[in-house]
């Protein structure tokens, strides 16, 4: 914490400034070799972290760089041990953390300091007074359609309904208006006296609030603000409705507040855009203190109300939507209902703008990338475990743009026991618990936030025939129980599911569809495109646990083919090849390695044909295995189409150019992802 100290002139106001920095403790100690023109010595890059207390007792980590390689951009050339899936997977000990820095199986270990430092925005707020708000939460308590058509209503109005689902089941249609009750809460802080016993002196006052039509603005750095009572108010055809809270007492160093239930009567639902429009509410509180007076305390003249003291205003905002997770009786996995709905999700994984953060404070860049996924047709993404519980920016360009966000914490099985690391990683779980609080706190108002997830590809249940042998779980059952108490309490709207996936099997002691999405995810790599119109696209059918893989178990030999755990109804991740346009390559392959691209046939992603920096930066071959034909996706665009790996006369056949390689590229892939969604959605439920 950093706080700026007494001033020597007694005129100029002290500006309290508190900036708390929490970067990784362990960020790991990859050994990086690297070759050169001037020297072909291996150089060591070792980071190492020093652990200091502050005055609040927060962890503070700073990070020495005690490299004696020369300071310089990434070397395509250097090879990296350990890289891919965390590193060492060191870096899960520290919990919050974006472990993907250290490298993963589609990225490069780029990210020599881990992200370590402040790579979020700073703000600077002005405390008007003793008294800061924030974190205002509306809690969309339920919802009634106020339109119905009149053939539902009896005499007096009421609406009768066969069942309880078609009771939740709310009008679809931009023209449809609700009501809605509201609970409403908001978190103070006191900054004030105290007396030798240690007791604030209490500040007394009432909260003004008004919910209001929300206006797209140029500027949306700031979630909230704290300001005098300067500030404009808005106008009265936008708001929908406000009024006064009385009798309110800030005496504790930080509060959260009840202040009760409002009737919002003539509102409209938020939709993702596949179902609707994406209309979006501002709620604003502001806090005024009596400062001994009454509510209507005047002047002398009985003209101006007396100025408080103690004055701060926060806003947020919000949407009107329900939201509720069931098990589908045909896919018998995780199903999503928005409004009543079911929704059938189609989209796919995001981790971050970019490796290294810098666009992180970009709202324009989260937008235009965002749109470009909706533009693509995807209703709903995934916030991998691996990266970063994602930023303000984000969630508010997934607000206006109708997508539901899937947001997991920070585990994945590579690195918290199923597959490498430790089961009860990270080492501070009362810290990790604390993140969780801050990160539920700060997106819940978001409508875009469909449900949270522990992680990726962990393993909630100990069994030893599933795999597990070692009887761990992850997340430990502490950090497990500690954030389904953390959601109840401060969100208690959105469904929380354990991990991406678990494992195939037959009964729950494998796969259990409340605490796990899928059975399986992948495969990665080129596919037939037939294949994509599958039950279980590129995996076997009936699914097999890696166990059963390892043992060389059939699938004839499963006991239940129709198990939940059998088939994959809900599919978190699968991918295929990807290619970059021809711009983005000469950004980071030199002219050599793009005149060395593959060989038709090529089926593996390092040596043979493949230049060394192609498989630094992770490519992927075109051809598909042996053991379905090794039809090359890319040189079957040649004329006469080529699906061997050789040409008549033995020698290796290529594109003519970098420029056809990469044109063939392109539309492999379209069709690629073109039929793999084409294929989920002619199966759709």
């Amino acid at each position: 914490g950093v706080r700026e100290g007494p001033s020597n002139d007694a005129a100029t106001p002290s500006l309290p400034l508190e900036i708390l920095v929490l970067p990784p403790p362990h960020v790991g100690k990859p050994t990086l070799s690297h070759s050169s023109s001037t020297s072909t010595s291996a150089s060591e890059f070792e980071l190492q972290s020093n652990h200091l207390r502050n005055a609040n007792n927060n962890n503070i980590t700073s990070a020495n760089n005690k490299s004696q390689s020369p300071s310089s951009t990434p070397n395509p050339k250097r090879r990296q041990q350990p890289q891919g899936q965390g590193g060492n997977h060191d870096l899960a000990k520290s919990g919050a953390i974006m472990q993907c820095t250290a490298g993963w199986d589609w990225v490069p270990s780029h990210v020599p300091d881990r992200n370590t430092g402040i790579w979020d925005r700073v703000e600077v707020e002005w405390v008007w007074g003793d008294v800061k708000l924030d974190d205002v939460y509306v809690r969309v308590l339920n919802v009634t359609a106020a339109t119905i058509g009149d053939e539902l209503q009896d005499e007096n109005g009421h609406v009768e309904f066969e069942d309880k689902e078609e009771e939740e089941r709310l009008p679809l249609g931009d023209d449809v208006v609700v009501s809605a009750w509201l609970d409403l809460s908001v978190t103070a802080t006191y900054h004030g006296s105290r007396d030798h016993d240690n007791n604030a002196f209490p500040i007394r006052g009432s909260i003004e609030y008004v919910i209001k039509h929300h206006q797209k603005s140029g500027d949306k750095r700031k979630e909230h603000t704290t300001s005098p009572s300067s500030s404009s108010s808005p106008p009265k055809s936008l708001i929908l409705t406000n009024g006064t809270i009385h009798n309110i007492t800030i005496a504790t160093s930080v509060s959260i507040m009840h202040l009760g239930q409002i009737y919002l009567p003539r509102a409209k639902l938020w939709w993702p855009h596949t179902h609707g429009s994406q209309p979006l509410y501002s709620v604003e509180l502001t806090f005024r203190s009596l400062d001994g007076k009454s509510d209507d305390a005047v002047d002398g003249n009985n003209n101006n109300p007396t100025p408080a003291i103690h004055e701060s205003t926060t806003q947020s905002t919000f949407g009107i939507r329900t939201i509720s997770s069931f098990t589908h009786p045909k896919t018998k996995s995780f199903a999503l209902k928005v409004n009543g709905h079911p929704v059938f999700l189609q989209g796919g994984n995001w981790i971050t703008t970019d490796l290294f953060l810098r666009y992180s404070n970009s709202p324009k860049r989260y937008l235009q990338e965002l749109q470009l996924l909706r533009n693509v047709g995807f209703n709903s993404l995934r916030v991998w475990g691996g990266g970063i519980a994602e930023t303000t920016y984000f969630y508010e360009a997934a607000d206006q743009l109708g997508l539901l966000i899937y947001q997991e914490f920070w585990m994945t099985g590579d690195n918290n026991g199923r597959f490498a690391g430790d089961y009860d990683w990270p080492l501070d779980h009362e810290a990790y618990l604390h993140n969780v609080w801050d990160t539920v706190k700060r997106l819940r108002n978001h409508p875009s936030l469909a449900w949270y997830g522990g992680g990726n590809e962990l393993f909630p249940i100990a069994d030893a025939d599933s795999g597990n042998g070692s009887g761990g779980v992850s997340p430990p059952s502490d950090i497990e129980a500690g954030i389904k108490q953390v959601i109840s309490d401060i969100d208690g709207t959105r469904p929380y599911v354990t991990s991406s996936v678990m494992e195939a099997g037959d009964d729950e002691s494998f796969f259990d569809p409340e605490k796990s999405l899928g059975p399986k995810d992948g495969p990665y790599g080129i596919l037939d495109e037939q294949l994509f119109f599958d039950r279980n696209p590129g995996l076997k059918t009936p699914v097999l646990s890696d166990n059963e893989i390892h043992r060389g178990a059939s699938p004839s030999n499963v006991k239940d083919k129709d198990a939940p755990g059998r088939n994959i109804g809900f599919q978190t991740e699968v991918g295929s090849v990807s290619h970059p346009e021809l711009k983005s390559l000469q950004r980071f392959l030199s002219p050599e390695a793009m005149d060395s691209f593959p060989d038709c046939g090529e089926t593996s992603d390092r040596g043979g044909s493949v230049n060394e920096e192609w498989s630094y930066f992770k490519y992927l071959p075109f051809t598909e295995s042996e053991d379905i034909g090794a039809v090359d996706h890319i040189c079957s665009f040649l004329y006469p189409p080529l699906v061997n790996d050789t040409s008549e006369d033995g020698v290796k056949s290529r594109m003519k150019s970098i420029e056809d390689y990469t044109w063939a590229a392109q539309l492999a892939q379209y069709f690629q992802y073109k039929t793999l969604f084409e294929g989920y959605s002619m199966k759709m439920w």
